[in-house]
Formats: C-alpha cells, structure tokens, sequence
C-alpha cells in the first residue's frame, strides 16, 4: 500500500478540486474584466475536450450505448455549456464571491429533479439544509441588490437569474450522468462526450454568430486568465470525479463544497475591491450556502 492512504488521497484530491473550482471563478473574474465570455467559455471548453477526450481513448473501458451516448450529450448541453455560459457571464457582472454560493444552490435542484427522476426522499436535515440555502442566497441578492457597483446599472432581479439558471442546469446534470453511467459506460468516457459536446455546440453557435476566436487571440492581454480558467476546470474536474473513486461521498463532498470560502479567501488577499468586494454579510451568508448544500448532499 502507498504512503498515502485512500481516505487521505481521496482527501488531497476533494481539496485540490475544490481549490481549482475557487481559482476559475477568480481567472474568469479577472479575464472578462475587458475580455469576451464567449472567449474564455471557449478556450475552456476546447482545455476540457483536448485533454480528456485523448485520456478517455486511452483509459476508457470501451462500454458505451446509444442511450448512455444521449445522456452524456444531455449532460453536456445542461451542465458543460448553458451552465457555464450563464455562470461565467454572472462572474462578469456581479463578482465571483457572490456568483459562487449562489451557483451551489445546484444541490437544491439536484434533488427535486432525483424526487421526479428517481422518487427520491427527502429528510428532515435534508430540508433544514435546503432552508438555509434559500434564506443566504436571499441575503446575497439583498446585498448585490444595494451595491450598484456589482449590478453594472442591470435590473438586480435579471442578473440575480444568471447564477439562479446556471445552478439549475448544474442541477440537472447529475440525472443524466447518472443515467449515462447506468449503462455500464466509464466515468472518463462519459466526461469525454459530455465536454466535446459541449464544445462542438458551443463552436457551432459562434461560427454563425461572432465568430470562433482568431489563433492571434493568444496575443490578448485576457488570454493568460482564459487560459488558466480554462486548465484549472479540466484538472479540477479530473481531481473530483478521482476523489469520488478513492474516497467516500461524505468525505469528498463537504470538502467541494467549501469551494465558495477559498473564493472569499483568495478574493480577499489577492484582488483589490474594485475587482472583487468582500464584506463580513458576505462571508457569513457564504458560510450559510456551504453548511445548507453539505446537508442537503449528505443526508438527502
């Protein structure tokens, strides 16, 4: 056995995925200060579908159907590409720190969607959990709603709607992974076709809409960021979904879900108020989001 016990490699990946999560909403922050969305959207899905896809050809276990093939295209139009748009365009507009608790609220749709899908139950905990989401991310909205600085002169209630969307679609996607995966299809292989899906999609609405991005884009002042957002979500996908195959659920999943506090942390040490506010009101409904979505994922 390694000197790394499965718990603790379970551990050390659940930490680097939820560290990486926290580290895309601040390089999407900083890139789409002056740069696109479309961009940085597209550069990282093509990180995604350029590292994984090879990875899946040479690891997958071969096991693939029509109808896991059709969940895992689902998973990617819901979850890879509407999810991301709508959560990177909120990133834009009213900070990371606010659009990452709300966009953790996905475990509140994730589960009225398994009560229709898979008649799930719910518990007491499980809506104690649920209450207390709901309750800090109407703090958030109250707070974004009275920083005019974060709703760029926007209608509060139609930017509040872009993470509210995103967790929505984020939601949903967990149904047809799983769906997918009842199939008999790896986990690699699903993730393959979820993100190249993703990315044919969205390569597809941009060539007949603004245009693919020109290889000279490299020489944009944002690329450095898309780049990186683009490289940390691969890896912090691949760490996740490894965390998951070496260590319990109720290890890996209070540790993502923390991914809104290392925001707050790093926003506040690392980025100047006219990039990122940070407020005390703030943490605390940060902290109410994280405690609710760890309830609401380990005893629904």
């Amino acid at each position: 056995m390694s000197m790394l016990s499965i718990p603790i490699l379970g551990l050390v990946l659940a930490v680097v995925a939820s560290v990486g999560f926290a580290l895309q909403y601040i390089f999407v922050r900083i890139g789409t200060r002056s740069g696109r969305v479309e961009d940085v959207v597209w550069i990282s899905l093509l990180c995604n579908t350029a590292i994984i896809v090879p990875l899946a050809v040479v690891f997958s276990n071969g096991v693939v159907s029509p109808r896991s093939i059709m969940a895992f295209v689902a998973a990617g139009v819901a979850g890879a590409l509407l999810s991301r748009i709508l959560m990177f365009q909120s990133i834009q507009r009213i900070g990371a720190s606010r659009t990452s608790p709300i966009v953790a609220s996905n475990v509140i749709f994730a589960t009225v969607f398994a009560m229709f899908t898979f008649g799930d139950t719910v518990t007491l905990i499980h809506f104690l959990g649920i209450v207390l989401i709901v309750v800090s991310i109407a703090y958030i909205s109250y707070e974004t709603s009275n920083d005019p600085e974060s709703v760029n002169q926007n209608p509060t209630a139609k930017i509040i709607a872009l993470p509210i969307l995103a967790a929505l679609f984020i939601g949903v996607e967990p149904i047809f992974i799983s769906i997918g995966l009842s199939f008999g299809t790896s986990t690699l292989t699903g993730l393959a076709v979820t993100v190249s899906t993703a990315f044919v999609g969205f390569s597809t609405y941009l060539a007949v809409s603004s245009g693919i991005p020109r290889p000279d884009v490299i020489s944009d002042p944002e690329f450095k960021w898309h780049l990186g957002a683009g490289l940390i979500i691969t890896i912090s996908m691949l760490s996740y979904f490894a965390a998951l195959e070496s260590a319990p659920v109720v290890l890996v999943v209070p540790v993502i879900q923390t991914s809104p506090l290392f925001i707050i942390l790093i926003s506040m040490f690392a980025l100047p108020d006219q990039v990122e506010k940070i407020t005390w009101r703030l943490t605390v409904a940060a902290v109410g989001v994280v405690i609710g979505a760890t309830f609401v994922s380990l005893y629904g």
